[in-house]
């Protein structure tokens, strides 16, 4: 099922979204990293990566720019703003785009997505999801605390500097941390690349969807374990260059203990992590 992009009373072009701003005496924020996607194209191509849920998550809305093209299209929407002053903007926006009623089925949590209690948000014995455009310099702590949230999500769409979406996605011989540990928790998919004038303000560098879906934790002992695996693997990736033999892990397989760590796939980091568990 697809979502189709709402037509809004208001275009959140460029132009509009610098009246809103004067108009709600505010300003972006470049140090919450605020690159609001503008593009209406990019905005449908992002949207259309979504996918049914009970209730969908939004990090970091900013003025609903990607919002108000999918939330008729959800029963429960949460939208996690740490910008105080973005939100009675963003509720302006959502009004407006839902004919002047505000939309009753949307919260928005004035929060810092880092320390949100996931236990507060209702989500046991329902399906749901996580979306945003991630701020660039914190991009790599949320997806780490998404993965260790319990219950896990149906799916994650985000949108993240190219380049690191890409190192979320390598595979051999080109792993990464990032791609082996995500690994342990789900599986990936790479998705549209968007220019950096498809934001306001526009980014330096280009952007690209990341799909994190497949989770396969199934209990809170599960996520530990997948935890103490990803700890492991970061110990191995602290000297990519070198084979394992010389590197931090004493690897004794005969099979692996030639390759460098990007050579590996994850089957062989469990396989190692069981060893070493089992020689201490």
């Amino acid at each position: 099922m697809r979502y189709r992009i709402i037509p809004l009373v208001i275009s959140l072009d460029k132009k509009t979204i610098k009246q809103l701003l004067a108009s709600h005496q505010t300003e972006l924020s470049p140090k919450l990293g605020q690159n609001y996607l503008v593009d209406h194209r990019a905005v449908a191509s992002f949207v259309a990566t979504f996918v049914p849920s009970d209730v969908i998550i939004e990090i970091g809305p900013g003025i609903g720019t990607i919002t108000s093209a999918y939330f008729k299209g959800y029963k429960r929407v949460i939208l996690i703003e740490l910008d105080q002053t973005k939100i009675p903007l963003l509720q302006d926006v959502l009004t407006q785009a839902n004919d002047g009623v505000y939309p009753e089925w949307v919260e928005i949590l004035h929060e810092d997505f880092l320390t949100v209690d996931t236990t507060a948000l209702g989500l046991e014995g329902k399906t749901y999801q996580v979306v945003g455009a991630l701020p660039y310099n914190i991009s790599k702590r949320i997806i780490y605390a998404i993965l260790h949230w319990y219950p896990t999500p149906l799916q994650c769409s985000f949108i993240l500097q190219k380049e690191v979406a890409q190192k979320y996605h390598a595979d051999i011989p080109d792993e990464t941390f990032l791609s082996v540990s995500t690994k342990l928790f789900g599986s990936t998919k790479l998705g549209e690349i968007f220019s950096p004038g498809s934001f306001y303000p526009s980014p330096k560098v280009s952007s690209r969807i990341l799909i994190i879906k497949d989770f396969l934790a199934t209990t809170l002992n599960d996520i530990q374990k997948k935890e103490d695996i990803a700890t492991f693997i970061r110990k191995g990736f602290e000297m990519p260059r070198k084979k394992l033999v010389n590197g931090q892990l004493n690897v004794q397989n005969m099979k692996v203990r030639n390759l460098r760590p990007q050579e590996l796939e994850k089957r062989d980091w469990e396989s190692l992590f069981d060893e070493t568990t089992l020689r201490t």
